[in-house]
């Protein structure tokens, strides 16, 4: 199970919150918090020049849960989903859509793409009306 926000920083509030959560951690499963540093190059596109908008210097926080042992499953979720809430306040506008979980609320893939949404929409209308393409975190066709 993963779960990622977009963070706007990486402070002390930040690590400690981070760290409080790996001690809680089961260590019988495989459970990290990565921190991934959107800088440079990425920084330097335009936000509506790809489909991916968010291009300010910032964070994103992939919180990752894997475990073998059936008995463990309830933790390790539970674990995963607090950690992501533990980090809600730190974070920023948007998602990044390769990280998106099967329970995200709301309509995590608009979030995502923002306001590139529509654009998206627009042209999977015009070349996936019929939305074959729809097996991953998908944007669908207008209408």
């Amino acid at each position: 199970m993963g779960k990622s926000p977009l963070l706007e920083t990486s402070g002390k509030r930040s690590l400690r919150a981070r760290q409080a959560r790996a001690q809680r951690a089961d260590r019988r499963a495989d459970n990290a918090g990565w921190l991934e540093h959107i800088h440079g190059a990425v920084a330097r596109v335009g936000s509506r020049d790809t489909a991916f908008p968010h291009r300010a210097n910032g964070y994103n926080f992939l919180v990752l849960s894997q475990w073998v042992e059936p008995a463990i499953t309830g933790r390790c979720i539970a674990w995963a989903r607090e950690t992501y809430a533990a980090m809600e306040s730190f974070a920023a506008d948007g998602r990044y859509v390769n990280y998106l979980d099967d329970d995200e609320p709301g309509d995590a893939v608009a979030a995502a793409y923002g306001p590139n949404y529509r654009r998206l929409r627009e042209l999977k209308t015009r070349y996936d009306p019929k939305n074959f393409f729809r097996m991953n975190q998908n944007i669908r066709p207008l209408g």
